[in-house]
């Protein structure tokens, strides 16, 4: 990455002596020196805690910026070993895919209330279907009733239940 990088420190009296060259001070090898009292230094966090298995580090880095670190002691010598890239760049690859991530969910939840919306339209056709096929069905025997009635010599006549004439012939 642009701000990744690996650095060899190691404890000078109360200082960390950086042992190679920085991205950001070409020349700072065996010259940039910066406190170990440092708390939030990730080069003295590392010298501090003397790690002999790697350390993930959160702080800042040489530079002042934010940064994330992975460190441990270099076996048989007093130098340490650090790996680090600031906190910014990553979290600008995270906000890009964070933005994808949140297209994909729109998406997803467009296409989920589409088909839903789809769903109830199917269930209103065939309920609409079913009161037609009802209505038809209802018509039918209306119409054989009405034919019954006309063709029949018959008197032949039909009343509700407050008396009245609802069919007659």
């Amino acid at each position: 990455t642009r701000s990744g990088e690996v650095v060899l420190v190691r404890r000078d009296g109360d200082q960390v002596l950086f042992l190679n060259a920085l991205n950001e001070f070409p020349d700072a090898a065996l010259r940039r020196r910066l406190p170990v009292s440092d708390e939030h230094l990730l080069s003295a966090q590392l010298i501090r805690d003397r790690a002999n298995a790697p350390l993930t580090l959160d702080g800042i880095n040489y530079n002042g910026r934010a940064a994330f670190g992975v460190g441990r002691q270099v076996p048989g010598t007093d130098w340490y070993l650090l790996t680090k890239t600031d906190e910014a760049e990553v979290y600008a690859a995270g906000v890009g895919q964070a933005v994808w991530m949140v297209l994909a969910g729109a998406l997803a939840l467009f296409v989920s209330v589409l088909a839903l919306n789809l769903s109830r339209q199917r269930q209103a056709l065939a309920s609409a279907a079913r009161t037609q096929q009802a209505q038809r069905e209802r018509l039918q025997a209306l119409q054989l009733l009405a034919a019954i009635v006309e063709s029949s010599d018959d008197a032949i006549f039909a009343k509700d239940a407050t008396g009245r004439y609802t069919l007659f012939n």
